[in-house]
């Protein structure tokens, strides 16, 4: 399918999906959100794909929902509120929601500035690489008397702790891309010239994986932060005797005996 807002290409078994709208520095409208929507349909429907790079094109990554009308204004007949609470539940945090349950890893490459809403996505991957030149920047609360969204409020206190958090969202300062690699908000900074071929050759290599562990991994980490040790012990044992019987697992032990790298299938 050919998309107005997006790009979508194939690199064997590789999808990289790329923000397009460079005019406004990538925000968000509701088409684009939809044409994501579409494309992470056509991806997961696809067997031969094994991880997903999402990447923007220009100078920025994302920033944010573009201000338009229909956000302060409302649209078809609904008030302002009530066409933000219908977009947000039906479309926004449907983007984020997909991706917490993508069956295959995701890996962000953030070519440049993440602002606003576009700070929850770049850190919606399991895995984030960002160019040196790139930035986050949380201008909800100091431009616009907004909290953050789009999952923000959920991931950054979990990766960089609450005083930092609070701090950012506040003053809303810059985060450049070394900063957010020495506080652990991302994996590591690349020169921009070498960022998408670095996040696709990572990519490559998480695709190579058993099918569907990205989701056992997140799902086991996402449990931690509410268990006990207790629980998320029982967790541990629960989910390993369901995977010990897995085909994966014996082609894991078959290669180990055999000193060879394992080929799992998807």
């Amino acid at each position: 399918m050919t998309y107005q807002t997006i790009k979508l290409e194939y690199f064997d078994e590789v999808a990289l999906l790329k923000f397009t709208r460079t005019s406004v520095m990538n925000s968000l409208s509701i088409e684009m959100v939809k044409e994501v929507l579409d494309a992470f349909t056509a991806i997961r429907e696809n067997s031969a794909i094994g991880a997903l790079v999402i990447s923007g094109e220009g100078k920025a990554f994302c920033t944010g929902a573009e201000l338009n009308p229909e956000f302060f204004m409302g649209i078809d007949g609904k008030s302002p509120a009530e066409s933000l609470d219908y977009h947000m539940q039906y479309y926004f945090n449907q983007w984020i929601e997909q991706l917490e349950n993508f069956p295959i890893p995701v890996i962000i490459a953030m070519n440049g500035v993440a602002a606003g809403a576009g700070v929850g996505i770049a850190l919606a991957g399991d895995i984030t690489l960002a160019a040196e030149e790139a930035y986050f920047i949380l201008t909800f609360a100091p431009k616009l008397g907004l909290i953050p969204d789009m999952g923000t409020s959920w991931f950054l206190p979990r990766l960089i702790g609450t005083a930092r958090t609070k701090a950012i969202t506040l003053l809303g300062e810059k985060v450049s891309a070394t900063q957010a690699e020495q506080w652990g908000l991302i994996w590591k900074t690349i020169p921009k010239n070498e960022l998408l071929d670095e996040a696709l050759k990572i990519a490559k290599k998480l695709a190579s994986l058993p099918p569907h562990i990205a989701q056992h991994i997140r799902n086991t980490y996402s449990s931690a932060n509410e268990n006990t040790l207790t629980q998320q012990l029982n967790y541990e044992k629960d989910l390993q005797c369901q995977l010990i019987q897995t085909p994966a697992f014996m082609e894991g032990i078959m290669a180990f005996t055999e000193r060879r790298e394992p080929v799992f299938k998807r």
